[in-house]
């Protein structure tokens, strides 16, 4: 039995949407099904989260018994022929690193971070500035 279906003509075609999915007359549906743009970073609560990829992403955590920061690299396990390795439940395997880091470390970390960055970005603009222009 098919779904119930309706028309709009969309740049002069003729397009069949379905009752209770078209995302004309139900956009809050489309926003809802939208992906989610990556690589992206954000928070949640006291971690810190950096998702490269849908099998990559690092997180750093505050650790409140052990007054730390607690920074995780994690992937999804592979076989050698690339597949995505599964376990007993369907879902992927993770393989992960996680080192646990003083404030201080931390802080000395995101000083040397920002200088390199400074750094880099006064490079791209010395860089840029020393094109040549045309008389």
């Amino acid at each position: 039995m098919s779904k119930p279906q309706h028309i709009h003509v969309i740049d002069g075609k003729m397009v069949a949407y379905d009752e209770k999915t078209c995302p004309i007359c139900h956009p809050e549906l489309a926003q809802q099904t939208q992906q989610t743009t990556l690589p992206r970073v954000y928070r949640k609560g006291n971690t810190i989260i950096v998702q490269v990829s849908k099998g990559l992403m690092s997180t750093t955590t505050y650790w409140a018994k052990g007054n730390a920061l607690l920074h995780s690299v994690r992937r999804i396990q592979r076989d050698a022929n690339n597949k995505v390795i599964r376990g007993q439940d369907g879902n992927p395997l993770w393989i992960q690193l996680t080192m646990r880091m003083s404030i201080s470390i931390v802080k000395q970390y995101i000083a040397e971070l920002a200088k390199l960055v400074n750094d880099i970005e006064k490079q791209t603009v010395q860089q840029t500035s020393n094109i040549p222009q045309r008389e």
